[in-house]
């Protein structure tokens, strides 16, 4: 351990500035920069913050939340997930009976904001005016806006990582609930391509889903998009269930599946979408399953793989990871658990070469990594580009 941090509420998302300072979310909806030192330089809040204002933070009109991982655009302004809540007529109430009753419910979907040093807006991309809020998946009903100030919300987007296509001057977006990668024109704000599993898309969506080629699986509650210096994207594939409620698909249980790093290459005129590298192909008796975070990375130096398991539960029958379709088993969320940093060959699939654990040698803590990123030292000013 060279330096650590500790903040005073839970870190969701952390990224380097080219000055060598840190940007990250907290859960309390604030975006903050801090030095090596830890001290604070900047935050920023969104106005309608359900704690009330940052002390000498800076407010962004019009925002009810900030959330997961924020990053800094090529042209110097912050980039953030703010999801915003809206009221839906005859919302399912259920994602395992389809004859639950519907009531009107409100209902959390992503917008992304573009703003710079001083909270000024710049750019916004709204999901309820580009996609359907009747896609449900597992976890759209579980609570995870109630613990955060929104008791009774429905998670539709679940927006979890932006990344820049700076060539084709594209927004790249993972959408968690709608197990999608989305790229967007950033000048025409129109949807280029889509890759998910194109079962459960409306029809008005196909079009714009890409074809796969060599895909070991679709992305199932992806996590953290990167593109590369190679015009390659990275993410992390946390493959959860592996079907969407009433598709008529079995759900794969926890103690099936794995989670992997994947690397894939877009075609845009083709309109296909090529598996370059994958950490694994099939679950094996050292793989990991986590149902939330994650990330990874292409290293500049070496070509390796950065692989980041936020945190790794026992393989088990016993264990569910979506308490509603079956009481009768744990939640995985309630036993202990370790993260694991890895590195791994751009073979495919990996070898894995190092593994750093992180967990609790009495197994009562638990050990959960948001995500992280590889810089050449503590210090990295001007030296950006190889941070990523």
């Amino acid at each position: 351990m060279r330096w650590y941090y500790i903040s005073q509420r839970r870190v969701a998302g952390i990224k380097p500035s080219p000055d060598g300072t840190l940007i990250f979310t907290t859960e309390d909806q604030r975006v903050v920069k801090i030095d090596m030192l830890g001290n604070i330089l900047r935050q920023w809040y969104p106005e309608m913050r359900r704690l009330g204002p940052v002390q000498g933070g800076t407010q962004i009109t019009g925002l009810q939340t900030l959330h997961h991982e924020p990053s800094l655009t090529p042209w110097g302004t912050y980039i953030s997930m703010s999801a915003n809540g809206r009221e839906i007529a005859d919302y399912p109430t259920s994602v395992t009976d389809p004859q639950a009753p519907r009531k009107p419910t409100m209902v959390m979907g992503d917008k992304i904001v573009e703003f710079d040093a001083d909270g000024k807006i710049v750019w916004e991309w709204d999901t309820f005016d580009h996609l359907d809020p009747k896609m449900l998946h597992y976890h759209t009903l579980q609570p995870y806006w109630a613990v955060r100030g929104y008791p009774g919300y429905a998670d539709w987007t679940h927006g979890n990582g932006i990344t820049f296509d700076e060539k084709n001057n594209l927004v790249i977006a993972s959408f968690k609930h709608l197990d999608a990668l989305v790229a967007i024109d950033r000048k025409t704000k129109e949807i280029r391509w889509i890759f998910s599993d194109p079962q459960g898309w409306p029809e008005r969506f196909q079009s714009r889903i890409l074809k796969p080629v060599g895909l070991t699986r679709f992305p199932w509650s992806q996590h953290h998009p990167h593109v590369t210096p190679w015009g390659t994207i990275v993410y992390f594939d946390n493959g959860m269930f592996q079907a969407r409620p009433f598709d008529g698909r079995r759900i794969v249980p926890f103690h099936e599946s794995y989670s992997r790093a994947v690397e894939i290459k877009v075609d845009p005129r083709a309109m296909t979408v090529s598996e370059l590298w994958t950490s694994e192909k099939e679950q094996k008796p050292d793989s990991c399953i986590n149902w939330a975070m994650g990330d990874a990375h292409r290293l500049p130096t070496t070509n390796n793989m950065l692989v980041i398991r936020s945190f790794c539960p026992p393989i088990t029958d016993k264990l569910n990871d979506q308490n509603e379709y079956d009481l009768t088993q744990r939640f995985v969320d309630d036993v202990p658990y370790a993260g694991r940093v890895e590195e791994y060959s751009r073979t495919s699939p990996g070898t894995r070469l190092s593994q750093t654990r992180f967990d609790d040698p009495n197994e009562i803590l638990q050990w959960q990594l948001y995500g992280g990123f590889h810089a050449p030292s503590i210090y990295w000013e001007d030296k950006a580009g190889a941070a990523n």
